[in-house]
């Protein structure tokens, strides 16, 4: 029995924060551009400042509680 295994040929990256993957809070993405060929590389999560104020307060968390 053969299994096939579906793959998207451009990988899709969230933002990591608090230890887990997740999308931007718009849920807005783009395209990140090989400029060499014009191809598509990855699609990204279009992280904004909302985005980066759940970043840092969650590693001022990971600070204040130490390890």
């Amino acid at each position: 029995m053969n299994a096939f295994l579906a793959v998207e040929s451009t990988p899709r990256f969230e933002l990591y924060i608090n230890g887990k993957w997740k999308l931007a809070a718009s849920g807005k993405r783009f395209d990140s551009i090989n400029p060499f060929d014009s191809q598509t590389c990855a699609t990204l999560a279009d992280g904004a400042k909302e985005d980066v104020v759940r970043a840092v307060e969650s590693a001022r968390r990971a600070f204040d509680v130490g390890p």
